[in-house]
């Protein structure tokens, strides 16, 4: 079993030591993203990839239980990282649900870290729209367009998950179904609510909003204080662009 990463029970996790030996940066927000979203791509590169869960700290539910996702879904993002080869780094910052919260200071300027301290030949996140609306994707998203922004990281470097609902059930490769299995306290929710997600991975510059709205709505996540959680939602891409800041989500200003 790879021993803890460097955030896995810190208070604070800026200055830990950068991975030497990996060359592709992937930064989640949750344990199961990494593998929902990028698991066909990790059985692949797994070997060179430092993950990052960014949101690992907070209360989760198993079966209509109450369980704490620092400790069983810790154990089991440890399993997959064993199963697939990449290096796992567990950050302490705090998992707001569906509250639409920003992320822990100590978590982002872990990220900031990780994205501007060395030169990465790629980095990957969630997309502007958070796959389904999530709101810790989106702050992710943020906060990894905002450390890229900061350092002049090039844009062609970066890329966002880009998955879209398949009519027919999507080939999964088998290393990607393995460490979805090893989820178990999320296997109900995954298999029931995703198996018909495609993974793509692209460009940032290639992210086509429109599309990444209409699949967001599909998924149909409602906002408890009303409407639904995907940004766009209503608005054309030259107005979302406007008011959330087109430098972060286009990557204007990345590269500099």
């Amino acid at each position: 079993q790879p021993p803890p990463g460097p955030g896995d029970d810190a208070g604070s996790v800026a200055g830990s030591p950068l991975p030497p030996d990996r060359s592709i940066l992937v930064v989640v927000a949750h344990p199961d993203d990494e593998a929902l979203w990028a698991g066909d791509f990790l059985a692949r590169r797994g070997g060179s990839a430092h993950v990052v869960v960014a949101a690992g700290r907070g209360p989760g539910w198993f079966q209509g239980l109450p369980v704490s996702v620092t400790s069983t879904r810790r154990r089991e993002f440890r399993a997959v990282e064993s199963e697939m080869g990449f290096r796992g780094e567990y950050l302490a910052g705090r998992d707001h649900g569906l509250v639409d919260r920003d992320l822990d200071a100590p978590a982002k300027e872990r990220i900031g870290d990780l994205v501007c301290g060395r030169r990465w030949d790629r980095i990957v996140t969630h997309g502007p729209e958070g796959e389904y609306g999530h709101p810790m994707h989106h702050r992710v998203h943020d906060a990894v367009l905002s450390a890229a922004r900061r350092c002049c990281r090039n844009a062609d470097g970066l890329r966002v998950f880009f998955p879209f609902p398949s009519a027919s059930q999507p080939e999964w490769t088998p290393g990607k179904v393995r460490a979805l299995e090893l989820y178990g306290s999320q296997k109900n929710v995954i298999f029931r609510n995703f198996r018909r997600w495609q993974e793509r991975i692209v460009p940032l510059r290639e992210y086509d909003l429109e599309d990444a709205n209409k699949f967001c709505m599909q998924k149909n996540l409602k906002n408890p204080k009303g409407g639904y959680f995907c940004r766009m939602g209503g608005t054309t891409p030259a107005e979302f662009e406007e008011s959330f800041d087109g430098t972060n989500f286009r990557g204007e200003g990345v590269g500099c």
